[in-house]
């Protein structure tokens, strides 16, 4: 059993500017559980993201040209003004910068986005992302002020993210040993404590149970099937690749956010997580290629505009 006491102090800016790109990051519709209806729209921010870390991490393109995020989200339905407006905002929280070349503005990664984008990669690429490592369990206890609703927000988002289901208010669990500490780092405030312990439980205690309570095994459900029957069927993908792929990667992190990787014990049989990571993999498999190609031209394209 492991177990972390989480204290934090004043005074550390930098952990609470990373406790703010974070929350960007994970967040999409709602920080909250996903009892709630979840739009099925894709927002420009969710695009935005996938983008940067499907084509942009990892290759040699530093700053793209507004232009391109125009065009490749238009095919998306997102209007000119929302991706400008998206861009700016994603600027002033630090996740991107921005350079300016007469009246051409290009985008790209804050070194804190590309950390960020980092942290996430190793599920989003895994072929395995929803298989538990083993049979232990991360139960956390946290006690935030009322008075420090943004770091609630914060911490609740990087939860989600990392696998938590809440059990009740300031209680929270996830399948596995999460690392804790690495999560809680992020995130400052006086006056807040935090307990983490992992483990198995107790005989006697039906883990379906706690299951059910956690997580909204419905909604997980519906989220797998909407994401296989969009994807499965490479006639319904939009005719840009770039765009295709942005997109592809956006429905990706929103689906890995919906559900943690539960023990296939306790969920309903059948359960579609296993065809949506095949599904995924085709995806990237016919779509990767034709989008890098796509995205060199579009770039040279508008290079030669200048």
């Amino acid at each position: 059993m492991a177990l972390y006491e989480w204290n934090p102090k004043c005074g550390d800016l930098s952990r609470v500017r990373k406790g703010e790109l974070m929350q960007a990051y994970v967040e999409a519709d709602s920080v909250d559980p996903p009892r709630a209806e979840v739009s099925e729209r894709r927002t420009p921010q969710e695009l935005l993201l996938s983008f940067f870390g499907a084509l942009v991490l990892d290759h040699d393109r530093a700053l793209v040209n507004a232009r391109v995020f125009i065009d490749v989200l238009g095919y998306l339905d997102v209007s000119e003004p929302a991706v400008r407006a998206t861009l700016n905002r994603m600027v002033r929280t630090g996740l991107l910068d921005r350079s300016q070349t007469g009246r051409i503005a290009a985008f790209g990664m804050s070194s804190g986005m590309e950390e960020l984008l980092r942290q996430g990669r190793e599920r989003v690429v895994s072929s395995h992302p929803f298989t538990p490592a083993d049979d232990n369990w991360t139960l956390l206890s946290y006690s935030v002020p009322e008075t420090h609703r943004d770091l609630r927000r914060h911490l609740r988002a990087q939860l989600m993210w990392a696998g938590f289901g809440r059990l009740r208010d300031g209680l929270w669990i996830a399948p596995g040993v999460v690392d804790v500490a690495d999560i809680l780092a992020r995130t400052e405030a006086p006056d807040a404590r935090a307990f983490a312990f992992a483990g198995t439980p107790l005989a006697g205690i039906a883990p379906n149970e706690f299951v059910h309570t956690a997580w909204d095994l419905v909604h997980i459900e519906q989220q797998h099937r909407r994401f296989v029957e969009c994807w499965r069927n490479p006639a319904n993908d939009p005719p840009n690749p770039v765009a295709a792929f942005t997109a592809l990667g956006a429905d990706w992190v929103r689906l890995l956010r919906s559900d943690p990787g539960l023990p296939a014990r306790y969920l309903p049989d059948p359960w579609p997580a296993e065809q949506s990571a095949a599904v995924h993999d085709d995806a990237v498999k016919r779509l990767a290629g034709p989008a890098e190609d796509m995205l060199d031209h579009m770039i040279l394209s508008y290079s030669r505009r200048r």
